[in-house]
């Protein structure tokens, strides 16, 4: 009778705990559609000129700017870029980029509010008896469907560019809105809640060798993914330009960067000499288009390696290996796209310092640095997915000889 008693009473402690657990999963889900909504993008401007100091100006583009009003901008743009010589490339350029960020927009939208209503009703039908276990998948994909979505959005928006020449300076920047990144931090800190719940409710499971370097494997990992999901939004064309009297530090995202090389190919070359460096503008172009795809899918696959170690916390079938590999593969390609921009970029700045008369020189020297840490850290995120995937196929050997010795 004790016996059974103690039973009862454990079964109430681990239902309340499976309550708790999965409403902060759930608030995290719900959290994660209110500020899908309200994500957005500030352009903030700052500069000091002579006498005038401090001069700032801000913009906001909200996530149904990509809706409707990005199109518009750019038709009143295309009016003036129609009579230059790269008129068309910018104007490709940028129908491209607001395309881009129209389909994450509208697949983050969508996936957070399909993934959160059968988090909601999971979670009430757990509340009311009518399963035995919390299925909190349907939270963690909401959330990750918001994390992947305003990643991929940054990635495809980011902007920074310093200038400074003798005692001016300036900046332009695009960075997520200040409510962005309030929701980013809640939901982080609603995921680090319930991960340290769920590792807490392994309970006796620790002792267990095989569970433990599995659980540790997919503990790294999931550290790994942290500063991945850092890079891959920053994961830009970094330049400095160097001229005669002042100096240029930009990191933009592939679609500002396009536009921004574009506009100096513009004004440095003529209509005779535009074409002797067509092969190698059109490269240049080419290149950056690619790396926008690339960085679409390194978020994608930050994400999977995500919800593949959701899986394997829940003993399900995982393929972070998988994942994991994709993720170096793509992190070799942008290093690669680089290299063919810089060679490029190098020959036709080569070019017009051939032909131009002016003492001042300009210089591209792209930064490799944040390409570098990401073939590093995906190096260090497969091994710990294969070594992850050791210990599951051991725990499974030894599961089948215990099984044949009984």
């Amino acid at each position: 009778m004790e016996q059974v008693c103690e039973n009862t009473k454990q079964t109430r402690w681990d239902r309340i705990f499976g309550l708790v657990l999965g409403g902060v999963a759930l608030a995290a889900a719900l959290f994660a559609v209110l500020f899908a909504f309200l994500s957005g993008f500030s352009l903030t401007m700052q500069g000091d000129a002579g006498s005038v100091s401090g001069i700032a100006a801000s913009e906001r583009m909200d996530v149904f700017y990509f809706f409707g009003n990005a199109y518009v901008d750019i038709a009143e743009s295309a009016k003036e870029f129609k009579e230059l010589l790269c008129g068309d490339l910018m104007i490709g350029n940028m129908y491209l980029y607001a395309v881009l960020c129209t389909v994450v927009a509208v697949g983050m939208l969508g996936c957070v509010i399909g993934f959160a209503i059968p988090a909601v009703l999971s979670y009430v039908k757990y509340a009311n008896g009518q399963t035995e276990t919390p299925d909190n998948k349907w939270a963690m994909w909401t959330v990750f469907s918001f994390l992947g979505g305003v990643s991929a959005l940054y990635a495809l928006n980011y902007m920074s560019i310093k200038i400074g020449a003798g005692t001016d300076a300036a900046s332009l920047t695009i960075a997520p809105t200040q409510t962005t990144v309030a929701g980013i931090v809640l939901i982080i800190v609603f995921l680090a809640i319930w991960l340290g719940g769920k590792i807490a409710s392994y309970g006796k499971a620790w002792k267990e060798k095989a569970f433990t370097q599995k659980t540790v494997c997919v503990l790294i990992s999931l550290a790994l993914c942290i500063p991945l999901v850092v890079l891959w939004q920053r994961a830009s064309l970094e330049f400095s330009v160097t001229a005669s009297g002042a100096g240029i530090h930009t990191s933009l995202a592939p679609v500002w960067n396009n536009s921004y090389l574009l506009s100096i190919f513009e004004s440095a070359l003529t209509e005779d000499y535009i074409y002797d460096c067509e092969s190698n503008l059109m490269a240049v172009y080419i290149a950056n288009i690619i790396v926008q795809f690339i960085l679409l899918g390194g978020a994608a696959c930050v994400i999977g390696c995500f919800v593949s170690r959701y899986n394997t916390m829940n003993g399900k079938k995982q393929n972070a290996v998988i994942w994991s590999a994709m993720l170096v593969g793509l992190s070799l390609c942008l290093l690669v796209m680089f290299i063919i921009m810089q060679a490029n970029t190098d020959a036709i700045m080569s070019f017009i310092a051939s032909k131009s008369s002016g003492s001042g020189t300009v210089g591209f020297t792209y930064g490799y640095g944040v390409c570098i840490a990401l073939i590093i850290l995906s190096v260090f995120n497969l091994f710990a997915s294969i070594l992850q995937y050791v210990f599951a196929a051991e725990k499974k050997d030894v599961q089948v000889a215990e099984v044949v010795e009984e």
